[in-house]
């Protein structure tokens, strides 16, 4: 027996073991999906340019003395913690502006909370994808709010759709600062993103599309609503 024991016989299992990804912003969001990636894929590389603040620990996967640390080393450390070691957890203290395209694998997952950042991350993921040959890259945007979350799991063939999705930060209404985000929603979040993750390379293991990998996925707890269809309104 071993930590991975329980999940091992899964079809994705192999493939994930191999798998390296890219976390753009290890908020709320991209600090516990790193924390489920950790348990599934073989390496992560965490970019983000913020340090800890005690506003965060409510809603994200950091520890009280981690407050004025890096966010890069302080998540990097509590996975090694957390998750065993059994992934190789890279770092990049930096904004997404100033990371070249040619350190992106073929699995990027977006956890920004701006859509500037998001932009560029997706843009450069098209032109590292263009550039490195690999049948089965995924770019997984996740979008989050109080009480819901929006996820976008881009392949090739939906680029054009996931385009018609973005749109300018002066357009999103400011929200007050006490319902930004609590950890329950963006633990479903992140457990959601992943879950997509193994999906997806599960059909790239058996090459038919027997799990499903939605381009939209959005869930409203309030009224525990569920939705396969985009609504930019």
């Amino acid at each position: 027996m071993n930590a991975t024991s329980r999940f091992s016989g899964a079809v994705w299992f192999d493939a994930a073991k191999k798998t390296d990804c890219l976390i753009g912003g290890i908020g709320s969001i991209g600090s516990w999906l790193a924390l489920a990636l950790a348990r599934t894929v073989g390496s992560i590389t965490l970019v983000d340019m913020d340090t800890v603040d005690l506003e965060n620990l409510g809603g994200q996967f950091f520890r009280q003395k981690n407050v004025g640390e890096q966010k890069t080393a302080s998540l990097r450390d509590n996975l090694d913690e957390f998750a065993f070691n059994m992934a190789l957890i890279r770092t990049k203290v930096a904004r997404i502006q100033e990371v070249a395209p040619s350190i992106y694998p073929a699995i990027v997952f977006s956890c920004f909370d701006n859509m500037e950042a998001r932009k560029v991350l997706f843009e450069n993921w098209i032109l590292r994808t263009q550039c490195v040959e690999n049948n089965y890259p995924i770019f997984i945007d996740c979008r989050l709010g109080f009480d819901y979350y929006q996820i976008f799991c881009v392949t090739k063939d939906r680029i054009e759709d996931y385009r018609k999705t973005l749109f300018n930060d002066g357009e999103i209404p400011e929200t007050p600062c006490t319902l930004k985000c609590t950890t329950n929603v963006a633990m479903m979040a992140a457990a959601n993103m992943t879950g997509f993750l193994q999906n997806h390379l599960s059909n790239v293991v058996t090459q038919t599309p027997m799990s499903m990998v939605p381009f939209f996925k959005g869930y409203n707890l309030t009224y525990n609503l569920d939705t396969d269809t985009y609504d930019p309104t």
